[in-house]
């Protein structure tokens, strides 16, 4: 009985559930003993399947076309066709050679059981030949088609393929649209054929190839990522000139990167560094290529190892302050981002970097500030903002930006003075911890700035 019930859960990954009744039959003939009645209704399944899945596919491949039209004519006319059957498809690359090989062991095995030959098949016999057309075969959703591959390879070159090449996210959607009627077990083919029409096209399409990619990892479905992990990170990681690549795949999809172990988390942070090098100082905050933006993607949505390690590369934001009000502007999004290690590391960066004595540093990242369009310090917690400010009273670097402020009683930051006085007059909070520390002119400077002068410290 343990037989049987091992035989019918197979039936559980056929895809054509046309085939059952057939499969059931021949699961009660291998129970009865009539092994060679299973072994021949297991092969005419396969054949059925291969039928019905041609002409599933006849109308996205014309050599499918072909190929069922001729057949379709020797089974009206009764003519054997299934060797003519597997030679076409196998020309026509809809079927490998690992395949037909396959089927003429079961075909083989099928003659002999329907043929006087002496052949006694035992009940191993059948159970292999019946578990393995399902798994080999019946199993899969559709037959391998090339054709719709090369058609889209053609077509990215062109210059409207992608209508909205300014969200990554649409032209996920754009691709997605291309590649949902193309089989699973197919994607690696076009994955690898693209990423080489990407290596070897000098062209302008070059970059058009770089963007499918880009696009595809967009898409964020699972087997998606990991056929582009299997087949495009992996193989690829240690080449030189790559950097801007993996910058972008990083960007579009960082979730691809999740769970990767040390030693390829290692080797995506030296891409990611080499691509720190050798960034256009005028490259947009969100582009795709942009480090910074792979950086962000990664404290976002990346989980594991490469998260972990790209905390070591924050440095990288204070190097480039207006690449860090990005960051910055992020730090209360959501409290339960994934994110939420590193933002709070950069803010106690940041805390640390304006108490400092690197009186250029912390120039730069005022200036920063008083240049940020963007106005980021307004988008973070009211606390956080009082702590900036705080901060910069307490400046002993003599900063010449921060002493200009100061004089000017922020009024180059006022939307950061506005929004901290509020809270500061409230009272809604442990002053004595959070003015802690600060000298008697610094209180005063404090008040003063605040308009709180009659309740200093």
């Amino acid at each position: 009985m343990s037989q049987l019930t091992d035989m019918e859960e197979l039936l559980n990954k056929v895809k054509n559930r046309e085939l059952i009744p057939n499969l059931r039959e021949a699961i009660t003939c291998y129970y009865s003993s009539s092994f060679r009645a299973c072994i021949i209704l297991s092969f005419n399944s396969l054949v059925d399947d291969l039928i019905i899945k041609l002409r599933h596919t006849k109308d996205i491949n014309n050599d499918a076309k072909r190929i069922y039209n001729d057949i379709s004519k020797l089974i009206e006319s009764q003519a054997p066709f299934e060797n003519q059957l597997i030679e076409q498809l196998v020309k026509a690359k809809i079927f490998t050679e690992l395949d037909s090989e396959l089927y003429k062991v079961f075909q083989k095995f099928r003659h002999k059981s329907a043929h006087p030959s002496g052949f006694t098949p035992s009940a191993e016999c059948a159970r292999f030949i019946f578990s393995e057309i399902i798994i080999s075969f019946l199993s899969k959703e559709a037959l391998q088609s090339t054709s719709k591959i090369d058609r889209l390879l053609s077509n990215i070159a062109e210059e409207h393929f992608f209508v909205d090449k300014t969200s990554i996210n649409k032209m996920g959607k754009a691709v997605y649209s291309e590649i949902k009627d193309i089989h699973p077990d197919a994607l690696p083919q076009l994955v690898n054929r693209v990423y080489k029409k990407f290596i070897d096209t000098e062209h302008s399409s070059r970059f058009s190839y770089r963007s499918f990619l880009f696009a595809l990892a967009a898409i964020d479905k699972l087997h998606i990522n990991k056929v582009i992990l299997d087949y495009i990170i992996i193989p690829n990681i240690n080449k030189a000139d790559h950097e801007e690549f993996f910058t972008g795949l990083v960007s579009s999809n960082s979730k691809i990167f999740d769970n990767i172990d040390e030693h390829l988390s290692d080797k995506v942070i030296n891409q990611i560094k080499l691509r720190l090098k050798n960034t256009p100082k005028n490259i947009a905050n969100f582009a795709i290529a942009n480090p910074y933006n792979s950086l962000l993607q990664i404290f976002n949505k990346c989980t594991g190892n490469l998260n972990s390690k790209s905390l070591d590369l924050m440095d990288e934001f204070f190097k480039k302050p207006a690449r860090l009000c990005v960051l910055i502007r992020n730090i209360d999004k959501n409290e339960n981002q994934k994110g939420r290690v590193a933002y709070l590391k950069c803010f106690e960066m940041l805390l640390a970097e304006l108490l400092s004595d690197r009186n250029k540093s912390v120039d730069s990242l005022l200036h920063s500030f008083l240049n940020d369009d963007l106005r980021s310090l307004e988008n973070i917690a009211v606390f956080r903002r009082f702590e900036i400010f705080l901060a910069i009273v307490k400046n002993n670097s003599n900063s010449t930006i921060a002493n200009q402020m100061i004089n000017d009683r922020f009024e180059q930051l006022s939307y950061l003075r506005d929004g901290v006085r509020e809270f500061y007059m409230e009272g809604d909070f442990n002053k004595k911890s959070l003015i802690h520390g600060l000298a008697d002119n610094e209180r005063h400077i404090v008040d003063t700035i605040l308009g709180n002068s009659n309740e200093s410290e």
